[in-house]
């Protein structure tokens, strides 16, 4: 079977992973660059930008690194992606996350359910957004 090559943004993504958790912070600028969308006009808006960039990548890394039982890579991921990207970011991948799931699913852990209610009360999101979980039914 011939293997279809990967688009250029998959294997750019990859290549940034790569240089990320290699601590090769002067190769993964020039290829963050490639990423940012033409709206990302002012410095702070590059920077959020970039900062929820990798954390997406780094927190896949650090989740498939755990299905696979690598704890080691894991660690690491977790390690750059707490050195390299704001908190702010962090917690808004993380909310992204809960949001997503609790909505696919239709619940959430109570644990979860207020994590939730909590990182989006801390990034200040508008009342609608609020309203949205609380359509997601809370389990013990």
């Amino acid at each position: 079977m011939t293997q279809l090559p990967q688009p250029f943004a998959t294997t750019q993504a990859v290549e940034l992973q790569n240089a990320l958790l290699a601590g090769d912070t002067d190769r993964a600028r020039s290829i963050e660059e490639l990423f940012l969308p033409p709206a990302a006009t002012s410095p702070e808006r590059r920077k959020a930008r970039l900062d929820h960039l990798r954390v997406v990548l780094l927190f896949c890394a650090h989740v498939h690194a755990l299905d696979e039982g690598d704890t080691a890579t894991a660690q690491l991921c977790e390690s750059v992606m707490v050195a390299t990207c704001s908190e702010k970011a962090i917690h808004a991948v993380a909310a992204g996350c809960l949001l997503h799931t609790g909505l696919e699913t239709g619940t959430l852990h109570a644990e979860d359910h207020d994590q939730l209610a909590a990182l989006l009360a801390w990034h200040d999101v508008s009342n609608t957004m609020k309203a949205v979980v609380t359509r997601i039914e809370k389990l013990p």
